[in-house]
């Protein structure tokens, strides 16, 4: 089980300190849902964190996945792709 309290602070401590970060969605998980009683769908991000200074490296990086096909563009709706 992960310690929740150091992840809070760790991203406490990201946005105070001026890191710069990208989030990108690398995929979806189905789950059977409790309320539509059907089977729903999550999306799955990685957030990605560089130094300050380096937001052009992380757009460049998602460029990059994005035309290696590990990363897709969303789409609106119930399904991420």
């Amino acid at each position: 089980m992960p310690d929740f309290a150091f992840v809070s602070k760790f991203y406490f401590w990201k946005h105070v300190s001026g890191l710069n970060t990208n989030i990108p969605l690398v995929g979806q998980v189905a789950y059977n849902s409790s309320i539509s009683l059907k089977e729903e769908f999550l999306p799955v991000p990685v957030d990605i964190v560089a130094a300050k200074g380096c937001d052009g490296m992380l757009f460049t990086l998602a460029e990059q996945l994005l035309a290696a096909g590990i990363i897709q563009i969303p789409k609106t709706g119930s399904l991420t792709y």
